[in-house]
């Protein structure tokens, strides 16, 4: 019976892992082997409202400023990183995580959000169910539902419950709440895979670290628009990428086309919060690259960032997005999804990199880098519903600044 899991759990040691994230639920795992004194915490992406950081309560009722070190939308998965913890082996007690899936009628309990307690619930996997609002948009519907799929647990939780540990017999982590129905009398569950497949990824790419050496190179852009007699503000993403030293030296940036094309005026906001004018110098509107000329900054302060050579990323490597958005200098993680041609009527094709991973307004421009801080991709569009975004390769941008600037 359902009800009767409870039996093999020890409830007071269990409560020793569980931790709120800003409002919602979480819990520790193991963190990565070079991270000593730093406690990591699994949580749910959706639920995390201050991205790139979020706070979170430990058992003794402290509270630390933690980073967000892997964000994966498609999941509603976030890991967190608290660094500089007194303490950390016996404050941060990791659950294990489930080595094998379960199995329809299996039972679970789920621990939930401590508003009023940390409670403990029975439930029962009671089947599976797709997440997806619109497969038919999709070539391979089938691949696409498969890519989705979730438990679904017979019980009743709240949105607070998001990130919460679904938990076997073994007193394992089975799975972590997600997408709970309002009124519902069953909510689905993340599978302990992707946990497995996303703890693998944060141990191999330490977003923090890699933005920490980079995010000085990004900037903000805001346009003005004149749409129907009225001058209508807008922004995207960009970054450094090409000067010249010296007294009469430049420095140069780039965006997406479609961000800065049609605009009257440009000016960019850099990480400090300086303001600069710039201007169009090149533009490819099929490709939708732009570069913009900085007026009145010194390249000395021009952080450029490197433009990776060739196209060779391999399905799955690690990527970094460097959004900027509001003042505030964003980051995003996905994974490379391979290059797709993109067809130009009457003039051809391209290549463009597809990036497992959300994207949103304003992100436009954004650079997209691997795990040695070269550029590989200029964002440019996502796919509606589909977590995944499109970006034009570094290599066209390489060959557009060779031609701004022959011989150098």
């Amino acid at each position: 019976m359902a009800g009767e899991i409870g039996e093999f759990i020890d409830k007071g040691k269990i409560k020793d892992s569980l931790v709120d994230v800003s409002g919602v639920s979480g819990f520790f795992i193991k963190p990565a082997e070079s991270k000593t004194g730093a406690c990591e915490i699994v949580s749910s992406a959706s639920g995390i409202k201050h991205y790139p950081g979020a706070v979170v309560t430990f058992p003794d009722k402290s509270t630390h400023k933690a980073d967000v070190i892997r964000m994966d939308e498609k999941s509603d998965l976030a890991i967190l990183r608290v660094k500089s913890v007194e303490n950390a082996d016996s404050r941060c007690k990791p659950l294990k995580i489930a080595g094998e899936q379960s199995n329809i009628g299996d039972n679970f309990v789920v621990v939930t959000h401590p508003t009023g307690g940390w409670n403990f619930q029975s439930g029962e996997h009671v089947g599976m169910a797709a997440e997806t609002k619109d497969p038919e948009s999709h070539a391979n519907a089938e691949a696409v539902l498969m890519d989705k799929q979730r438990y679904v647990v017979a019980g009743h939780v709240d949105q607070a419950d998001r990130g919460a540990p679904v938990l076997n017999q073994k007193g394992e982590v089975a799975g972590m709440v997600g997408w709970p129905g309002k009124g519902m009398p069953e909510y689905h569950v993340v599978m302990s895979s992707d946990l497995k497949r996303n703890i693998a990824f944060k141990n191999k790419f330490d977003a923090p670290a890699l933005f920490s050496t980079v995010r000085d190179s990004k900037f903000t852009v805001y346009v003005d628009v004149l749409e129907k007699g009225k001058t209508k503000k807008y922004q995207g993403s960009g970054f450094f990428a090409y000067k010249e030293p010296g007294k009469d030296g430049l420095c140069e940036g780039t965006t997406a086309y479609h961000v800065v094309g049609d605009a009257q005026k440009v000016h960019v906001v850099l990480n400090n919060g300086k303001s600069y004018n710039a201007s169009v110098v090149a533009g490819d509107s099929l490709k939708d690259l732009a570069v913009l000329r900085l007026k009145g900054m010194q390249p000395g302060s021009c952080r450029v960032l490197p433009l990776a050579e060739g196209m060779s990323l391999r399905p799955s490597a690690p990527l970094l997005e460097l959004t900027a958005r509001d003042f505030e200098m964003r980051y995003r993680t996905g994974t490379a999804a391979g290059y797709v041609r993109h067809p130009v009527p009457a003039k051809g094709s391209w290549l463009e990199l597809k990036m497992d991973g959300t994207t949103y307004d304003g992100d436009s421009g954004s650079a997209i880098i691997n795990r040695r801080g070269a550029v590989v991709g200029i964002h440019h569009s996502s796919a509606a519903l589909s977590h995944v975004g499109y970006s034009t390769p570094a290599f066209y941008l390489r060959q557009m600044l060779s031609k701004l600037h022959p011989g150098k």
